[in-house]
């Protein structure tokens, strides 16, 4: 069949065809993430053993901005809320620290709106009454969660002398506060990755997230889907 293609096809045409091949089918890039944040990611961050801090980590694999790293030799600290999460990343990654825990600017409960499907699970209430009105949508109930910051368990789970490339934040709704919870004079990623549904890339100031990093000297370096990957100005 390939044979009669060939002859059917002018020869002045198989650099063209071969360039089309080259580009878009020849051994794709493997992502994990929504959006293929973690192929960014992994052209950015040129380092075979990183550390990462993922905060609402959701799954080991799927939807993941950090497995491919992890893939490629890195370790780091997972943190959610959901206990089974953290069962699955105890399973898929022993050699990372996998904390079951809400991140807010201080320790205190929250209430935590689960779902059927757990990409969904939310400390915010504005966002679990929007979940529930939509179809398909399945509301399981709601729990208090103790809450500690963020800076809180970094100077307990961060190994002496360890730099944080990569912050990857996704709290549904909680995202600010969640970075408002960090030592920023004390910890500053290389790379953080926030989840932000009301960016817009016109007016990006406007953004509270944008604006709160940009104030500790990061640069907007993407912007794929909700998430906005910020770039600590030195590391430019």
């Amino acid at each position: 069949m390939i044979k009669q293609l060939k002859r059917l096809i002018p020869r002045s045409y198989f650099p063209r065809i071969s360039f089309f091949k080259n580009t878009f089918f020849s051994n794709p890039q493997k992502s994990y993430s929504q959006f293929g944040e973690d192929v960014i990611l992994q052209k950015l961050l040129k380092k075979k053993n990183g550390f990462y801090v993922d905060v609402g980590a959701y799954h080991p694999k799927h939807y993941s901005n950090t497995y491919l790293l992890h893939k490629k030799g890195w370790g780091g600290i997972n943190i959610d809320p959901n206990p089974e999460t953290i069962k699955l990343f105890d399973l898929c990654r022993r050699n990372d620290t996998n904390i079951q825990t809400g991140i807010s600017n201080e320790r205190k409960n929250l209430t935590y709106y689960t779902f059927s499907h757990s990409n969904w699970n939310t400390f915010s209430k504005e966002k679990a009454e929007m979940w529930r009105q939509k179809s398909g949508v399945n509301f399981i109930g709601e729990q208090k969660i103790s809450c500690v910051s963020l800076r809180e368990i970094l100077k307990h789970y961060v190994p002496l002398g360890t730099a944080i490339d990569l912050l990857n934040v996704d709290a549904e709704g909680m995202d600010l506060e969640v970075l408002e919870s960090n030592d920023w004079g004390k910890y500053a990623p290389r790379v953080v990755v926030v989840e932000s549904t009301r960016f817009n890339p016109d007016v990006p100031r406007e953004n509270e997230i944008y604006a709160f990093l940009s104030e500790r000297s990061y640069t907007l370096y993407a912007f794929v889907g909700m998430s906005l990957i910020f770039v600590k100005k030195q590391y430019e």
